[in-house]
């Protein structure tokens, strides 16, 4: 399947790093993704941010256009990450759908702590389903 595909595709950049725990993840993120839902052959993308705080995943200011049909929505879930810095957050959207986001954490390699947790990565590559949707993209860490 293209979730398949994808999700492959993302774990394939994988950047060989220290092992991962919750506090990898720990903050606000900024996401975006792009990709087509293919139940209605509708071309879809999104903004919005991403905070991770123990084990809840939020989505809050999410902005969503597919085909010129713009969504504002936000929700709550619950994430894990593995020592591989693999992980999973699933959120129910105010909407109703339950969105799903494999991701994987990297460091920018920028050689600077900017992250300001230490052991964080600063980057995240993402495959996000929900439904027939299916979605490449990105997430940054927010500096505060």
């Amino acid at each position: 399947s293209l979730l398949t595909v994808t999700l492959a595709l993302v774990l394939a950049s994988f950047q060989a790093q220290a092992a991962c725990s919750t506090r990898s993840v720990r903050g606000v993120w900024l996401f975006d993704y792009q990709g087509v839902d293919i139940a209605t052959s509708s071309t879809c993308a999104a903004v919005g941010t991403l905070p991770f705080t123990g084990s809840t995943a939020r989505i809050t200011g999410m902005r969503e256009s597919c085909n010129g049909s713009v969504s504002n929505l936000a929700g709550e879930g619950s994430f894990s990450l593995a020592r591989s810095c693999t992980g999973q957050a699933t959120v129910a959207l105010s909407s109703g759908t339950t969105v799903r986001f494999d991701f994987n954490v990297q460091d920018d390699d920028d050689g600077d702590d900017d992250d300001d947790v230490g052991d964080a990565g600063d980057e995240m590559r993402l495959a996000v389903s929900a439904g027939a949707r299916t979605f490449a993209g990105t997430a940054s860490r927010r500096d505060d």
